[in-house]
C-alpha cells in the first residue's frame, strides 16, 4: 500500500540522527547561511518520498544520511493509534513532547474521542456510556474552554440514545462508508500538528510550503492573468503587460453616434450589451463583432404620435443569459428576455415613482432587486410582484454579494447598508444588518458605484470627484488602498474588477483613458486609448479573462484583448 501511516514503520533504524551529520554537498559550498535545519531538509524529502510511494528510495536516503523521518517514540504511538489500541497509545504518549500541556490535552481527548466513537460503531453502548463518563468528559474539560466543552459532550451523548447508523455517522459527522482505518489515519495526521517539529513531520508538509511559497510568488507577479493552473518550480514566475487587456480589437458603433452609458458582458462570455441615449439595448457577438439583438426602450410616457427613448442606466445579466435586467430613468425596471428568433421580448414594472439607478439578480430562482431615487428598494419574483419592500434613502447602486442571499446598497450617497435576503413570519424581508456612515470611510464627495469582489470580504467603491475617487475597502469600510490616476467629475461612472481571481481593477474617465490597475498597487499598471470623450462604463469578461469591453459618450463600445492571445498562449 502506498499509505505512509503503513510505510513510516518499514524505514530502517540503523542509526541515530545527528544534527551535524550531512556529507559534502551543495549546502556545503554556498555562501549565505540557511535560514532552516538542513537535518530537517532531508527529513522533508524522505516524508515526500514515502506519501509520493518512494518507499525504496525513502529508504536509503534515511540510511545513507543517518537522520530518521521520526522518533522511535513516534513510530510505537503511531502502530498504537492505526491499531486502535486506547491503553498502547496513553503509554506511548508518555514517551512524545508536545507543544505545550494544553496540545497535550487536547490530544487526551481526541484519542479518548476516537476510542468512543469505535464503541458505538461497534454497539458497545454500555462501555461507550460508561467510557464518556469516566475518561471523556474528564479529557475535554481539560482541552477545551466551557462553551466547546458543553457543545462536544452534547454531540457524543446524543450518539447513545440512537440507533440508526445513519443517524450516529449524521452527528458525528463522519462519512457514509464509515472506514475505521481512514478515521484512525485522519486522527494521527491531527495528532502529528500538535507534536514539537523534532518529533514527527505532518503529512503533506513539504508540498504545502512549496505551494504556499509558490503562491506567494505569484501573488508579487503584478501582470498575473493567465489561464495556466501549473507552474514551472524550476524557475522564478513572471508575467508581462501582454497578459492584461491592451489591444483595440472591435470599434462597435450602432448607437448611432449617441453617448453610450452602459455595458457589460454575458456570464458565459459570448455576449457584450451596451445601452445608450438612442434608446436601445445592444446585444453584441463577442468574437465577431456583429450585433446579435437589438431592442429599443420606449418610455412610459411615449404616444403613437410621440415616442420617447431611453437609455437604461444599468444592465444586469442572469446566470444563464436568458435574460436582462435594465434600470431605466422614466422610472421603471425592465426585463428583456432573449428569444431563439434572435428577438427580445420586454416587460416593464412600474412601482418605483422616480428613477431607478441600479439593479441586481439574486439566486438562480429568478429574484431580483431594484434601487431607486424614490428612496426605496424592492425585492422582486420571476413574475415581476413585489415581495418586500425597504424605504428610507436614495439609492444610488447595490452590489449582491456572491452567495446571493445578501447585498450592500449606497444610501444617500453617503452610507453603505448591508442587508440579508430572507423570511420574517413567513414572508420574504430584506433586513438591514449593518451601516457604515461616510465618516469612517473619508470620501470627499458622494458614493456612486459599489462592487462586492467574489471570495473576499473586500469591495470596490467609487465616488465622484476628482481625487481619492476609487479605492478597496474591507467589510467594516476601512480603506485599504485608493487607485490614483483616474480623472472625473461630478458625474457617475462605473469601474469593474477582472482577470484572474478577480484581481484587477479597471474604470474609465472623463479624459477618455481607460485605466487598469492592479489590486495590490495603488498606481494604474495600464493606460488604454482609444476614446475621443468620457468613458461611461467598463466591464471584464468573466468567462475570458483577456478581454475588457469599455463604453463612452463618443458613441462607441470598444473591447480590448490582450496581446498574448495573438501569439497562441
Amino acid at each position: 500500500e502506498n499509505n505512509k501511516s503503513h510505510l513510516m514503520p518499514s524505514l530502517k533504524r540503523e542509526r541515530e540522527p545527528s544534527e551535524d551529520y550531512m556529507p559534502n554537498s551543495f549546502f556545503d559550498e554556498i555562501d549565505c547561511q540557511l535560514p532552516f535545519s538542513k537535518q530537517e531538509f532531508v527529513r522533508l524529502m524522505i516524508s515526500s518520498m514515502c506519501e509520493m510511494g518512494y518507499t525504496n528510495a525513502a529508504c536509503s536516503l534515511e540510511e545513507e544520511s543517518g537522520i530518521l523521518l521520526e522518533s522511535k517514540s513516534l513510530t510505537l504511538f503511531r502502530k498504537a493509534v492505526m491499531e486502535g489500541n486506547y491503553q498502547n497509545c496513553l503509554d506511548a504518549m508518555q514517551g512524545l513532547k508536545f507543544r505545550s500541556e494544553k496540545e497535550k490535552s487536547e490530544a487526551l481527548f481526541h484519542i479518548s474521542r476516537q476510542r468512543f466513537i469505535q464503541l458505538v460503531m461497534e454497539g458497545q453502548r454500555d462501555e461507550a456510556s460508561n467510557f464518556l463518563r469516566k475518561n471523556l468528559v474528564e479529557h475535554c474539560v481539560e482541552a477545551f474552554e466551557e462553551s466547546i466543552q458543553l457543545e462536544e459532550i452534547s454531540q457524543l451523548s446524543v450518539c447513545l440514545i440512537l440507533r440508526d447508523q445513519r443517524f450516529i455517522r449524521k452527528q458525528l459527522k463522519l462519512s457514509k462508508n464509515y472506514d475505521s482505518k481512514f478515521e484512525r489515519k485522519k486522527l494521527f495526521n491531527n495528532l502529528t500538528s500538535l507534536l514539537v517539529p523534532e518529533m514527527g513531520v505532518p503529512e503533506g508538509r513539504l508540498i504545502k510550503y512549496i505551494s504556499s511559497s509558490m503562491n506567494a510568488n505569484l501573488s508579487q507577479c503584478l501582470y498575473h492573468n493567465t489561464k495556466d493552473t501549473v507552474f514551472s518550480l524550476l524557475d522564478e514566475h513572471s508575467c508581462t503587460s501582454s497578459q492584461i487587456p491592451s489591444k483595440e480589437e472591435f470599434v462597435l458603433d450602432g448607437h448611432d453616434q449617441r453617448e453610450v452609458w452602459t455595458v457589460a458582458f454575458s456570464n458565459s462570455g459570448n455576449y457584450l450589451a451596451s445601452s445608450g441615449t438612442d434608446g436601445s439595448v445592444i446585444v453584441w457577438s463577442v468574437y465577431t463583432g456583429e450585433m446579435h439583438r437589438k431592442s429599443m426602450i420606449k418610455g412610459t410616457e411615449s404616444s403613437e404620435k410621440n415616442e420617447i427613448f431611453l437609455p437604461a442606466i444599468q444592465i444586469v445579466w442572469n446566470s444563464d443569459d436568458s435574460h436582462l435586467l435594465l434600470a431605466c430613468e422614466d422610472p421603471s425596471v425592465r426585463c428583456l428576455k432573449m428569444t431563439k428568433a434572435r428577438e427580445m421580448s420586454l416587460y416593464i414594472y412600474n412601482e418605483h415613482t422616480d428613477a431607478v439607478n441600479t439593479v441586481g439578480w439574486l439566486n438562480d430562482d429568478g429574484k431580483f432587486l431594484s434601487g431607486s431615487c424614490d428612496k426605496r428598494i424592492f425585492l422582486w419574483s420571476s413574475k415581476g410582484q413585489v415581495l418586500a419592500t425597504w424605504g428610507g434613502e436614495v439609492i444610488s447602486h447595490i452590489t449582491v454579494h456572491p452567495e446571493g442571499s445578501m447585498f450592500t446598497a449606497i444610501a444617500a450617497g453617503d452610507a453603505l447598508i448591508r442587508f440579508r435576503v430572507g423570511k420574517e413570519d413567513g414572508k420574504d424581508a430584506l433586513t438591514e444588518i449593518t451601516q457604515i456612515g461616510k465618516g469612517s470611510i473619508r470620501y470627499p464627495e458622494a458614493m456612486t458605484y459599489i462592487h462586492q469582489i467574489s471570495k473576499s470580504d473586500c469591495l470596490l467603491l467609487q465616488a465622484s470627484g476628482n481625487s481619492d475617487n476609487l479605492a478597496l475597502i474591507d467589510s467594516n469600510g476601512a480603506v485599504l488602498k485608493y487607485f490614483e490616476g483616474l480623472v472625473q467629475e461630478r458625474f457617475q461612472v462605473r469601474a469593474c474588477v477582472g482577470g484572474r481571481d478577480d484581481r484587477f481593477v479597471s474604470a474609465g474617465g472623463f479624459d477618455g483613458k481607460v485605466k487598469i490597475w492592479n489590486r495590490s498597487q495603488s498606481n494604474a499598471l495600464e493606460e488604454l486609448v482609444g476614446h475621443s470623450s468620457t468613458v461611461n462604463c467598463v466591464s471584464w469578461s468573466k468567462s475570458d479573462i483577456y478581454k475588457l469591453a469599455s463604453c463612452s459618450d463618443d458613441g462607441t463600445v470598444r473591447i480590448w484583448t490582450a496581446l498574448c492571445c495573438n501569439k497562441g498562449v
